[in-house]
C-alpha cells in the first residue's frame, strides 16, 4: 500500500541478491539435465513431457522421431542406441507404448514408473541429522531429479524411511500419507497432485 519508487526496488533486489543467501528450493530441476533412453534390443516407442523445455543432444534422435518444444515422441530399436535429450524443468509423464528401453536421468539409471506417480515428498536438512520415516497407501519412488536417496535409506512396501544432514531426499508417490515421522529440524514440503 505504500508508494516507492523505482530505485527503491532495484536496491531492495540488489541487496537481496548479494547478501550470499541461497534460495532453498533451488534444485536441478532449475537447470540443464539431460535424459537418456537406451534401447536394449526389442523395438520401443517412447512419449515423455517435461515442464520446461526439451531438445534432442546431438544427432541421437532420428528424423521419425517427433521432438517439440517440451515433449517428444520416439524410436530405440537397437540394443545399447540411445535418445538423449536435454532438458529443464522436471519430467512431467514418461510412458512406453511398445516395448521398454532403460532410463537414465543425469547418468543415474532411475525407474521410469516413477514419473507416472502424481505427488511429490522432498525432505531437506539443514546441517543437523535428521531421521524420517513414512507410509503411503499407494506406490512411492525415489525422485532422483530433485534428490537421490542414499545407500542406507530405504524404500518397501509403499513405506520410505531414512536420513539428511545438508542434502535433499525426494520421493514421488501415489495415494495418501499414512504415517509419517520425523526427528529433526529438517524442512519438509510435499504436493498432492491427485486429491
Amino acid at each position: 500500500g505504500e508508494q516507492v519508487t523505482e530505485s527503491t526496488v532495484t536496491d531492495a533486489t540488489t541487496d537481496s541478491s548479494t547478501d550470499g543467501s541461497t534460495d532453498s528450493t533451488t534444485d536441478s530441476t532449475d537447470s540443464q539435465n539431460e535424459l537418456r533412453l537406451v534401447g536394449t534390443g526389442v523395438e520401443t516407442q517412447y512419449e515423455v513431457a517435461v515442464s520446461g523445455t526439451l531438445e534432442a543432444s546431438g544427432d541421437t534422435v532420428e528424423q521419425w522421431d517427433d521432438v517439440s518444444e517440451s515433449s517428444a515422441t520416439g524410436w530405440v530399436t537397437t540394443d545399447g542406441v540411445e535418445d538423449t535429450y536435454a532438458f529443464t524443468g522436471t519430467i512431467t509423464s514418461l510412458s512406453f507404448l511398445e516395448g521398454e528401453a532403460e532410463v537414465y536421468v543425469n547418468g543415474t539409471r532411475v525407474d521410469p514408473a516413477v514419473f507416472s506417480l502424481p505427488n511429490t515428498l522432498v525432505v531437506e536438512g539443514d546441517g543437523a541429522e535428521t531421521t524420517y520415516e513414512f507410509m503411503v497407501s499407494g506406490d512411492i519412488l525415489n525422485d532422483p531429479l530433485v534428490g537421490a536417496t542414499e545407500s542406507d535409506d530405504s524404500l518397501t512396501n509403499g513405506k520410505a524411511k531414512g536420513s539428511v544432514t545438508d542434502g535433499i531426499d525426494a520421493f514421488r508417490f501415489s495415494g495418501d500419507i499414512k504415517k509419517m515421522n520425523l526427528v529433526g529440524d529438517a524442512a519438509l514440503t510435499f504436493e498432492d497432485n491427485d486429491g
